[in-house]
């Protein structure tokens, strides 16, 4: 699967989630900032993956938009904790407008000519293969070819590879529909083009309803609204084979085909020990219910943040639409 990261600043926008997501986050408690289409934006301040794998070849693109300002602003690709290569939007130093700059560590590889103004979204896209001596890079502004270059350095270790991706230095800085791709998959393996991200919530109860309340519908604990996230109430079991699964939100922004969606899950412990949990998917209309790959364990008595990304609906094999997100139901189930 080549689509690793999406992130809209829709569904677990808050601090206490984002802390959870990434690495690391620094940034506001609410990142609840208008979105670039529809919906919100994120302005981190610093903000770094976990390691997505390391691969040569990454892809990524993001709405980005910069308010007023003499500082710099920085998008890393890292190996480990070595920084590879970076996106630079350079403030020409008197706050009228920006540029883009692409370096290895402190060496400036290629400048942009387009000057982009403050205030204003930009669609940015970004193919690199990091190598030391068979790096390329190929950048585009709202889908238009910026700059590019093969057989070069893009490796600052000395190492082929990345795997993590960090924000900093990012006062003023806007951040939406944003994407991460390898090239390890036979989709979703190159440019995306310009993405739109959407959240949608639990509003009913779906077909199975095993797990138990803590207060009112199963689906009432799990449909904290956006801005609003708590542990006041939640769904919870300790039996394998077990399942809860809810009818969601139908998408008012997105139609047609969907390249990828991602099932943002929090979940806790209310004593010592561990429980792995996978989310489950059932077809329209009492359907068929299906497993989807990636199970995870919970071993902490905080909520932690578990992501999981799926490119392909299991019934079609076929990418996601619009009718599979409204008419589906989605939800979790304990393997052990």
């Amino acid at each position: 699967m080549a689509l690793k990261w999406m992130e809209g600043f829709e569904i677990g926008r808050m601090k206490t989630e984002l802390e959870d997501k990434y690495d690391v986050y620094e940034g506001p408690a609410n990142t609840g900032y208008t979105g670039r289409l529809a919906g919100n934006s994120g302005r981190p301040t610093y903000l770094t993956t976990p390691s997505l794998g390391s691969a040569s070849t990454w892809i990524t693109g993001f709405g980005f938009n910069r308010s007023s300002s003499t500082l710099h602003q920085y998008f890393d690709i890292y190996l480990g904790a070595s920084r590879q290569f970076t996106i630079q939007f350079y403030s020409n130093g008197i706050g009228t407008d920006y540029n883009i700059k692409l370096l290895r560590g402190a060496t400036v590889l290629a400048t942009g000519s387009t000057s982009l103004a403050f205030g204003t979204w930009y669609y940015i896209e970004l193919k690199v293969v990091i190598d030391p001596s068979a790096g390329s890079y190929e950048l585009h502004i709202n889908e238009v070819l910026e700059m590019s270059d093969t057989g070069v350095n893009t490796a600052e270790s000395g190492s082929a590879n990345a795997d993590v991706f960090h924000l900093r230095n990012s006062f003023g800085q806007y951040i939406d529909d944003w994407y991460i791709c390898d090239t390890s998959g036979s989709v979703n393996n190159d440019f995306l083009g310009d993405c739109q991200i959407e959240g949608i919530h639990p509003n009913g109860a779906g077909d199975k309803t095993q797990w138990a309340p803590s207060a009112g519908a199963n689906y009432q604990c799990v449909d904290d609204p956006q801005n609003a996230y708590s542990t006041a109430d939640y769904v919870y079991d300790d039996t394998a084979a077990q399942g809860d699964l809810y009818e969601f939100e139908d998408p008012g922004a997105i139609t047609g085909t969907i390249k990828g969606i991602a099932i943002v899950n929090f979940a806790a412990l209310d004593s010592a020990g561990s429980r792995t949990v996978r989310n489950i998917f059932k077809t329209d209309g009492g359907g068929t219910e299906y497993d989807l790959p990636g199970s995870f364990t919970v071993a902490g008595l905080d909520p932690a943040g578990f992501l999981l990304i799926q490119e392909e609906n299991p019934d079609t094999s076929a990418a996601w639409t619009e009718s599979d997100l409204s008419n589906g139901q989605f939800g979790l189930e304990v393997v052990s």
